[in-house]
């Protein structure tokens, strides 16, 4: 990817997820969301090299999380989530690392999508679900 389509991809990714929020969301401008974005290492499950297992891509997720929630305490962990994965949706789709893409539990890749495990998404922290991981 060039380096051109590569920024107009990860600026698409930053609005997506902005957009994401509008709806009941404690910040909702993008001279907030923006800078939180940009401080997550989206390039260290994205970027090239070998395949991310589950356990990495969970601990990198919820160190992610847990630290856009610390540097703007008005979002909550399910909205700081929520940022990420949209981004990560967004991104993924069109390259990266792929397993990263494929360890986001169905829920957070498109409305309607059931959980083959029947937990309805109840099962706490970002323990992955098995059946759940496409």
């Amino acid at each position: 990817m060039s380096e051109f389509r590569n920024q107009i991809v990860l600026d698409f990714a930053k609005w997506t997820a902005l957009s994401g929020l509008r709806s009941g969301a404690p910040i909702k401008s993008r001279a907030h969301v923006y800078p939180l974005l940009d401080a997550v290492t989206f390039g260290d499950v994205l970027g090239p090299g070998p395949p991310i297992t589950g356990p990495e891509f969970d601990a990198w997720h919820e160190a992610q999380t847990l630290a856009l929630c610390a540097r703007d305490l008005r979002v909550q962990v399910g909205w700081g989530a929520k940022l990420v994965n949209v981004y990560l949706n967004y991104v993924g789709d069109l390259g990266g690392r792929a397993s990263a893409r494929l360890s986001i539990r169905p829920s957070t890749r498109g409305s309607g999508t059931a959980w083959p495990c029947g937990s309805g998404g109840s099962q706490r922290s970002w323990a992955r679900c098995a059946a759940c991981v496409r």
